[in-house]
């Protein structure tokens, strides 16, 4: 089968690989599209991001991705709840979408089932759903929130902190495509970062807010302690992988929570299942946020488009 191999930053070739062997305890998926993470993937490409840190046992050349969904075409003896047959969309292993077909085993990753309605594009950006959905669980009704960073996951938890019943929701982002975006989704006002300064607009117009979401990667964490109410909350999404300078004795008397926990694989999979479920329903928007569809041997490109051309994409899909 054809595969999209990471050797280092910049350097990702198509190669023809073994299929992934059926056994007792895995189920394999014929892949139908897989997503490229705007973060991770994008920083891997550059160079920004050393994924040792995370996996001390990874070692390149390794089949990239890890956002896809797909048909399920094998499945061992020793597997329940899942049957040939099925389309899924899964979460939680950090490598191997970018191929015709992958293995899986159930007990290590979360897998979501994917309604008929539900496209495998839409499907293989799902995998973010367990994420931002932990999220916006702990948003109060009537608060108002401000997400900085408009990528897929921003976008994703603008929506999602909106049905959890936040009164007043604000955007923030440096490119035009993703504000307008945040606009059509819902947002109640977006700040353009790379015109005005964050801070003094959100403050101007709103006051102080009651929760931040960092949904950047990058070091906004002054900005979210000048505009956080005290004993508000501030949600790390993104992650700054060169670390971040911020005025402690402003977020310590302030007494703001900050929240930076991963959620359980158990909880993901539940959230994955209510997120499909609002996703079917049309209460959460997928498919606009796919911007680029591209084949497997484009991949270059598209990793080009996520890490350096966010002005021009928000979410690039491979389709097979």
């Amino acid at each position: 089968m054809q595969a999209a191999v990471v050797y280092g930053p910049g350097d990702v070739r198509i190669e023809e690989v073994p299929e992934p062997e059926p056994n007792d305890a895995n189920i394999v998926v014929k892949v139908g599209a897989a997503s490229i993470c705007n973060g991770s993937d994008g920083a891997l490409f550059t160079g920004d991001r050393d994924l040792t840190r995370s996996y001390p046992n990874l070692h390149v050349p390794i089949i990239g991705g890890h956002e896809s969904s797909g048909e399920v075409v094998a499945v061992g003896k020793a597997v329940e709840g899942i049957e040939v047959g099925d389309r899924i969309a899964y979460w939680c292993k950090p490598w191997g979408s970018w191929a015709e077909y992958v293995d899986l085993y159930p007990h290590q990753v979360s897998i979501c089932k994917l309604s008929d309605s539900i496209g495998y594009p839409e499907g293989s950006v799902m995998e973010l759903l367990g994420s931002t959905m932990q999220r916006a669980e702990e948003i109060c009704l009537g608060e108002t929130v401000v997400v900085f960073g408009l990528g897929p996951a921003g976008l994703f938890l603008l929506q999602e902190v909106r049905l959890a019943g936040a009164h007043r929701v604000i955007g923030v982002d440096m490119h035009r495509n993703r504000l307008d975006m945040a606009l059509a989704l819902g947002a109640d006002a977006v700040v353009d970062a790379a015109r005005e300064e964050p801070a003094k607009a959100i403050m101007d117009s709103f006051g102080l807010v009651d929760v931040s979401i960092d949904a950047t990667g990058e070091d906004v964490v002054d900005v979210v302690s000048r505009v956080t109410r005290p004993t508000g909350k501030y949600m790390m999404y993104g992650v700054a992988d060169k670390g971040v300078a911020y005025d402690a004795h402003r977020l310590f008397y302030r007494c703001v929570d900050i929240y930076s926990n991963n959620p359980r694989r158990y909880d993901v999979r539940q959230l994955m299942v209510r997120g499909e479920r609002l996703v079917r329903d049309g209460r959460l928007d997928v498919r606009d946020l796919i911007t680029h569809h591209i084949e497997l041997e484009d991949i270059m490109r598209g990793l080009e488009l996520v890490s350096t051309k966010k002005d021009q994409c928000i979410k690039v899909v491979i389709d097979f």
